[in-house]
């Protein structure tokens, strides 16, 4: 079983990676998930951990909280799946990156 304490603190690490450089973090991801500002605080400060349709929301605007759920529900197999998919990405803008340096007269460069 999960313990409340370190989900709490995991969420926390999280939502700083995710959102912590940013100067109203504590504002957008209330707005964003629609619970109040001190019960955001309270996720940030890793007082305790969202639950229910807000960690699902967090998850929808979060890699870093979706990556978190899935490590927690040992599904490091979604994860896997997610790190290729974006590694492809990341491949392809590459190619794109370099088509663009080789024909720098094409439409687009």
């Amino acid at each position: 079983m999960l313990d409340a304490t370190v989900f709490a603190r995991e969420v926390a690490a999280a939502l700083d990676a995710e959102f912590g450089s940013r100067p109203h973090k504590v504002k957008e991801v209330a707005r964003l998930t629609g619970c109040n500002e001190r019960t955001v605080k309270n996720w940030f400060q890793a007082r305790n951990g969202p639950s229910g349709e807000c960690l699902v929301t967090l998850m929808r605007h979060s890699d870093q909280v979706l990556r978190l759920v899935l490590r927690c529900a040992e599904r490091e197999d979604l994860l896997d799946i997610i790190n290729v998919t974006e590694a492809k990405a990341r491949l392809a803008e590459a190619v794109s990156t370099l088509d663009g340096l080789l024909n720098p007269n094409e439409e687009g460069f």
